[in-house]
């Protein structure tokens, strides 16, 4: 094929390896580029407002600067396997975007790059990220948790700007450059003389600071906004009291949707979503048949020693909470909407956060016995336990049955669950044969089912390295 001929709008070298310009046919909504091309220009699909899915091929590593740029109806990327970076504002402007498709390799995150992102309300970046520039993330105005890598050592100023709706701010423990604080939620960043500057708050903070300064001390001429004893007091007399407004705020946002769901008690029916190609199929059957019965953690498999057997029979029923009273009321939301919902109390940890306390579980299937009373299996369980006991959790949270077919639970439910290790344990060998609900689920909860990915997962849930986990294991619920 010459330089000059196109196909669906695309317009290729003579190899076929470099896409030369892109013209959108009428309301064009998808665009497919084929596997051998390993090279695109800058700014290829900026300003196509009406494209809704774009499958990039599968050897391309570098995606240019203003790629996607204003691309207002995107909604769904299939990516390769592997990203070594991205351009500045890739990703500007894409207002219906609301999962961003990272991969595995990304260093850097540029300048502008998911810039006016309106859409995005929760961003984990991979750990292989060790930069984030200025206005990264500018504008996303409904984003409001963000969880960053252990691997960070440049955050510059502005990164978050505009995120008027931020309110969650997470970094591994082993990061040793930057920490959250607790108390006030916010980022602080360790200079070189030792001492510590925020570098990133929760909007809530922000806004509550400037209206102190505003009201308290507007108007008093001895009042220097540079003496540093009035402010260090500023600080230590509403730290406190923020977070208190802040917390509670946001609970009683999230009461107030659930009652509004729960009210509602309707639910839509599933979507059947997009049939996976054959060889798509082929690929996950080859190269992403990992998932193993009862998940091994440091080569040994995951079953309960002598020890952690008398400690159950010990415990008996008090071990299990039907459907317990959560100071946070996602969790009895999630808990009251599901099926089944069990909970084990493991041993407490007092160097474990609050909200990631809890190892998550969702099983696709229930272990039946002769009454048809269903239980979750003995297998899952003793898995989970093996993977609290290496990560410290302090409890393990099971779920069958929850409806994410409803869009509001679904929209909850994803918000609440991004910044959580969650375990989804599935009928499937492989993950070709996932069903419709499964792969829903992960794509909801964030799990990626790229090999690369579900490998590394696998690794580190049986190291202490991982801060949140992602995984999905199979089980065959026979006991």
């Amino acid at each position: 094929m010459d330089a000059d001929s196109a196909e669906n709008g695309l317009r290729f070298s003579a190899d076929r390896t470099t896409v030369i310009s892109f013209t959108p046919e009428a309301d064009s909504e998808s665009v497919e580029i084929p596997d051998s091309v390993v090279s695109l220009p800058e700014g290829l699909f900026a300003g196509c407002s009406s494209l809704k899915t774009v499958k990039l091929p599968r050897f391309l590593r570098v995606l240019p600067a203003g790629l996607f740029a204003g691309c207002s109806s995107l909604l769904k990327i299939t990516m390769p396997a592997e990203i070594d970076s991205f351009g500045s504002g890739t990703f500007s402007g894409c207002s219906s975007l609301r999962t961003i498709p990272f991969r595995a390799g990304l260093e850097e995150l540029p300048s502008e790059v998911f810039s006016g992102c309106t859409s995005l309300t929760s961003l984990v970046i991979p750990d292989t990220v060790r930069a984030i520039r200025r206005g990264a993330v500018s504008g996303c105005r409904l984003l409001e948790t963000v969880v960053l890598p252990s691997s960070l050592e440049i955050l510059e100023k502005e990164s978050f700007t505009g995120c008027t709706s931020l309110r969650h701010i997470r970094i591994s423990e082993d990061n040793a450059r930057f920490r959250v604080d607790e108390a006030n939620g916010c980022l602080y960043e360790k200079q070189d003389d030792g001492m510590e500057l925020i570098v990133l708050s929760p909007a809530d903070y922000e806004r509550f600071a400037a209206k102190l300064v505003k009201t308290d001390f507007s108007g008093r001429p001895d009042y220097d906004m540079n003496t540093t004893e009035q402010k260090i007091n500023v600080t230590m007399e509403t730290e406190k009291e923020l977070m208190q407004n802040t917390k509670k705020k946001f609970r009683d946002e999230i009461a107030e949707k659930t009652a509004e769901i729960l009210a509602e008690g309707t639910y839509r029916t599933d979507d059947p979503g997009e049939p996976v190609s054959e060889e798509e199929m082929q690929m996950l059957s080859t190269e992403s048949d990992i998932l193993a019965q009862n998940t091994c953690v440091n080569g040994d498999p995951a079953v309960l020693t002598q020890s952690d057997w008398c400690r159950i029979e010990k415990l008996g029923a008090a071990a299990y909470t039907g459907c317990e009273t959560a100071e946070d009321p996602m969790i009895a939301r999630i808990a009251c909407a599901a099926e089944k919902y069990e909970c084990i109390g493991l041993k407490e940890n007092a160097d474990k956060p609050v909200w990631n306390d809890s190892l998550y579980v969702f099983a696709e299937n229930l272990v039946f016995d002769d009454d048809g009373d269903g239980h979750f299996s003995d297998a899952l369980v003793s898995c989970c336990r093996r993977i609290a006991r290496i990560h410290g959790y302090i409890r393990i949270r099971f779920y069958y049955g929850i409806p994410l077919a409803n869009d509001e639970f679904s929209q909850l439910f994803s918000e609440f669950i991004a910044e959580r290790s969650t375990l989804y344990a599935c009928c499937s060998a492989n993950t070709a044969k996932l069903s419709e609900c499964a792969r829903r689920f992960c794509d909801t909860a964030g799990i990626c089912l790229e090999r690369s990915m579900l490998e590394l997962e696998n690794r580190l849930a049986g190291t202490e390295d991982a801060n949140i986990l992602k995984l999905i294991v199979q089980d065959d619920y026979s006991a």
